[in-house]
């Protein structure tokens, strides 16, 4: 990715709005941004501004309403939603929410991750318990997400982003003092 002749992410007039009518209430208002291969950039604004919405639409997780988004080389808008499948699993999402699955360890979280690429299932463990080991979980590979403190389960989920050969990581933050009301995107995103 680094080195390439195209942008990790170009948006041109990009609008998004949410609901109908008298309700409708635009969030994106003519948005245009390039990020080159290997670029951080920080999204910062307030509760409800559409940082969010905003990394949804480029990760292809929201259907685009107005404008053009291409990512990592590819217009999203020209993809059908089994044509965005490959495309989705070169970018790493972490949402604020972690969203883990409550019934599997640690482990078994940042493993289903890597069962997208087909790997044999004792490659796949190595690399999940390489990645939460490097991230300070080595301990606790077992522990089912209720049984974790709540910034071990945001670094379970940064685990399973990193733990694939990911070009684009998608991060969303919840409000804290530090990191108030800001959502990352970086390129590429590696476990190197």
């Amino acid at each position: 990715m680094i080195g390439s002749t195209f942008p990790a992410v170009r948006t041109e007039g990009l609008s998004f709005a949410y609901g109908e009518g008298p309700s409708r209430n635009r969030v994106l208002f003519d948005i245009s941004l390039e990020v080159p291969p290997g670029q951080l950039a920080v999204l910062t604004g307030p509760s409800g501004s559409g940082k969010t919405t905003l990394l949804t639409l480029l990760g292809g997780l929201r259907t685009l309403q107005a404008g053009r988004i291409e990512v990592l080389g590819h217009d999203l808008a020209g993809l059908s939603a089994s044509e965005l499948v490959p495309v989705r699993r070169d970018i790493g999402f972490i949402f604020q929410m972690h969203n883990l699955f409550d019934s599997l360890t640690a482990v078994e979280n940042v493993r289903m991750a890597l069962e997208l690429g087909r790997r044999p299932a004792a490659e796949m463990r190595q690399a999940a318990t390489d990645m939460l080991t490097r991230l300070g979980l080595g301990k606790r590979l077992e522990a089912k997400p209720r049984q974790l403190s709540g910034g071990q389960r945001q670094r379970v989920a940064i685990a399973r982003a990193l733990a694939t050969t990911r070009n684009l990581c998608s991060l969303t933050s919840r409000r804290r003092p530090s990191t108030r009301n800001r959502r990352a995107m970086s390129s590429p995103c590696s476990s190197n």
